[in-house]
C-alpha cells in the first residue's frame, strides 16, 4: 500500500476548546472557511437544524438530527431496522440503551422485524409482510393505513389516523381518528380504546427550500483562499491507481473528486473535507481518528462505495459527519459503519449488506437489503442546554408530562396534552378505563 503522507505541520491552535458554528438552513456563507479557524474548534464545523444557534434548548439540531433515522420519502426494510440509544459525551457506547427514534414522512414496507427503541411516527401507510414483527418502546404514529400480518408490540400508545389491520397489537392504549375501520386479531391485547382526531404530520423536516445546501458550501470552500493554499493538490485522491493513505493536518481541504482504489484517512485534529464531485472508491473507504481526529466531510455530488466504509469506531462515536448533496444515492454496496451523522436529504441510501451508524441518518429514502442498525448518540441533537428535560417525539414519549416543542415538560392544563389525555398531578394521562 502506498503511504500519501502529508508533511505540513500541524496547527498550532488545534485544541478541544468549543467552537460550533450554527449556520441558518440553506445559508451558505456563514462559516470562516479558515484552517486556524477549524483547527481551534472541536465539534461540527457547521449544524443543519434551524439555525437559531446555540445554547438554546432545541435550536441547533433538533429538527434534523432528533431521530435516529429519519426519510423523506420513504423507508424499505428487507433485513429489518433496529434502533438504540446512547450519548457518546458520557463515556463507551452501551447496546440496548433505551431511546433511538424513527421518522418516516412516505410509506414503511418491512419484511423483517423492526425494533425501535424509541417511537415510531409514519406519515404514510405502514406494511408489514405476514408474520413479521414490530416492536417499538413508546409510542407509534401512523398518518396512513397500518397492515400488520404480525406481532405488533408498543410500550405507550398507538395513534392512527387511518384504518388498522393488525394480527397481534399489544398496546396500554390505541387511539383512532373516528373514521378509521379497526381489524384486530383476536390473541390482541389493548388496555383502552379512544376515538379522537389524529395528526398525521410528517415527522421529518423535509422542505426542500429550508435544506442546508452543501454543493453550496463546498462551492464556497474551492473559492476560499485558505483552501486555496492547502498542502495537499486538488487532485491529489482522483483516479487512485492503489490503495493510498492520507495523514490530513486539521483544517481545511479541498479536492475535485476522491475516486479509484481504496482511501485511508488519518486524522488527528478537527479537520474538514470538500469533494466538488463524486465520492466513488471501488476499494474501502476508512477514516482513523487518532487522538482529538474530527471529521467533517462535504460530498457536492454523490458516495459510491463498492466495498466497506469504516467511518470511525464506536469509541470515536459522534466525530464524523457526512453531508452529500447530490440527488443520486448512497450506494454502500459493500455495507459499512459510520460512527458519525449522515446528512442527505435528497439521497436514497441503498445497501445490500449490513449498515450500522452510531449516530444518525436524515435521508430522503432507505432500501436496504441488509440490517441497518442505529445506535442514536443524543449528542447529535445536544446543544449546551442547562437542565434541559428529556426530549420527545409526541405526548407518548413522556413519562409524565407534555411533549412541548420536542421536549417534555409537566403539564399544567389539559391543552397541552394530546386528546384524549388530560392533565392530572401535572402529567398527561389517559381517563382511567
Amino acid at each position: 500500500m502506498r503511504l500519501f503522507a502529508l508533511a505540513a505541520t500541524m496547527c498550532a491552535a488545534c485544541s478541544t476548546s468549543p467552537d460550533v458554528v450554527a449556520i441558518r438552513t440553506g445559508d451558505a456563507g456563514a462559516v470562516d472557511l479558515a484552517s486556524a479557524a477549524i483547527c481551534a474548534g472541536s465539534g461540527p464545523v457547521v449544524r443543519v437544524g434551524d439555525g437559531v444557534g446555540p445554547g438554546l434548548c432545541g435550536a441547533s439540531a433538533g429538527p434534523v438530527f432528533r431521530y435516529a433515522l429519519c426519510t423523506c420519502a420513504g423507508l424499505s426494510a428487507a433485513s429489518g431496522v433496529v434502533t438504540d440509544a446512547f450519548d457518546s459525551r458520557e463515556g463507551a457506547f452501551v447496546r440496548g440503551e433505551p431511546g433511538g427514534s424513527v421518522g418516516v414522512n412516505g410509506d414503511l414496507a418491512a419484511s423483517d422485524a423492526l425494533r425501535v427503541g424509541g417511537s415510531l411516527r409514519v406519515a404514510g401507510r405502514s406494511t408489514l409482510a405476514p408474520g413479521v414483527a414490530l416492536e417499538v418502546r413508546d409510542a407509534f404514529r401512523a398518518g396512513g393505513s397500518v397492515d400488520a400480518g404480525g406481532r405488533v408490540v408498543v410500550g405507550t400508545e398507538v395513534r392512527a389516523a387511518a384504518n388498522v389491520q393488525v394480527e397481534v397489537l399489544e398496546t396500554p392504549a390505541l387511539v383512532a381518528d373516528p373514521a378509521a375501520t379497526l381489524s384486530l386479531g383476536p390473541s390482541s391485547r389493548v388496555a383502552q380504546t379512544f376515538r379522537a382526531d389524529v395528526n398525521g404530520v410528517p415527522p421529518c423536516a423535509c422542505d426542500a427550500s429550508g435544506f442546508f445546501d452543501v454543493s453550496a458550501r463546498v462551492a464556497a470552500a474551492l473559492a476560499s483562499e485558505n483552501v486555496a493554499a492547502q498542502p495537499v493538490a486538488f487532485e491529489a485522491l482522483s483516479n487512485l491507481e492503489a490503495p493510498l493513505t492520507a495523514t490530513l493536518p486539521c483544517g481545511a481541504h479541498a479536492f475535485s473528486r476522491i475516486s479509484g482504489a481504496g482511501l485511508t484517512l488519518e486524522l488527528s485534529g478537527r479537520t474538514a473535507v470538500f469533494v466538488a464531485g463524486d465520492l466513488a472508491l471501488e476499494g474501502g473507504l476508512e477514516v482513523r481518528l487518532l487522538g482529538a481526529g474530527e471529521l467533517d466531510l462535504f460530498v457536492a455530488g454523490n458516495v459510491v462505495g463498492q466495498a466497506p466504509f469504516l467511518l470511525g469506531d464506536a469509541a470515536s462515536a459522534g466525530r464524523v459527519r457526512l453531508y452529500v448533496g447530490g440527488a443520486g444515492t448512497v450506494n454502500l454496496g459493500g455495507g459499512g459503519l459510520l460512527a458519525g451523522s449522515l446528512y442527505a436529504p435528497r439521497v436514497e441510501l441503498v445497501s445490500p449488506l449490513d449498515i450500522e451508524v452510531f449516530g444518525s441518518l436524515f435521508v430522503r429514502r432507505l432500501a436496504a437489503s441488509g440490517l441497518v442498525t442505529v445506535h442514536y448518540d443524543v449528542a447529535a441533537e445536544a446543544d449546551g442546554c442547562e437542565g434541559a428535560v428529556d426530549p420527545c417525539i409526541d405526548g407518548g414519549d413522556c413519562a409524565a408530562g407534555a411533549c412541548v416543542d420536542g421536549l417534555c415538560f409537566p403539564c399544567s392544563s389539559d391543552a397541552v396534552c394530546e386528546a384524549p389525555r388530560r392533565c392530572e398531578r401535572e402529567a398527561c394521562v389517559f381517563p382511567e378505563p
